[in-house]
């Protein structure tokens, strides 16, 4: 089962979430480094452990590319999302809106998922829903969510999957309108109605 981070204090993880956007970036995310945020209570030493569960530190403590995509204005709530939708990816295969979802549910899901009491429970459903505040899930997608698309799918050069240029002449009707010059000369339309063979209908049935 996966352990599931949390704080108790979810005020001050608000507080630590808005502080790290705009104070500079650690080489590695320790007590210390709490503490000169000045976040020095024993409960706050948690965060660090929720900064390497969603991805924004590694297991050392050391920032990750999504540490610095949180720190960017444009960024910020769509990394939070992806990080989100990636960490909690279990609870969001049950319920794909689950950063709306009521408590009821999200207790079902941990309660099932881990083996944690009721009042942690009710800790790890507030951490999430506090992260929650901090994402943007509409334009967020997990990391694992680009695939192959398969062979069978991709187009044919006429961009229909098993239709070729000659089945298409023989299933569909093509009207040409056409705005000729006024002249006696015969020549002229022979001409013409010879190219219009030539380039539009002998190359396809040389296929058939």
């Amino acid at each position: 089962m996966t352990d599931y981070k949390y704080t108790v204090t979810q005020e001050g993880l608000r507080r630590f979430l808005t502080k790290i956007k705009t104070a500079g970036k650690p080489e590695r995310a320790s007590h210390n480094w709490l503490k000169d945020l000045g976040f020095t209570s024993g409960n706050h030493s948690a965060f660090i452990g929720i900064l390497k569960f969603i991805g924004f530190a590694d297991s050392s403590g050391i920032p990750t590319n999504k540490w610095d995509r949180f720190r960017s204005p444009n960024e910020e709530k769509i990394v939070m999302g992806e990080a989100l939708k990636d960490t909690y990816s279990e609870l969001f295969k049950i319920y794909h809106d689950a950063n709306v979802r009521g408590n009821e549910d999200l207790k079902s899901f941990f309660s099932q998922h881990t083996n944690a009491g009721s009042e942690v429970q009710k800790h790890m459903i507030r951490t999430f829903k506090t992260l929650c505040g901090f994402a943007d899930f509409e334009q967020a997608e997990p990391e694992d969510s680009t695939q192959e698309v398969p062979k069978s799918a991709h187009a044919t050069p006429t961009g229909v999957q098993g239709i070729t240029p000659s089945s298409l002449l023989t299933g569909i009707n093509i009207k040409i309108e056409l705005s000729l010059p006024e002249t006696e000369n015969v020549e002229v339309y022979q001409n013409f109605f010879k190219a219009m063979y030539e380039y539009l209908i002998k190359p396809y049935r040389s296929n058939e």
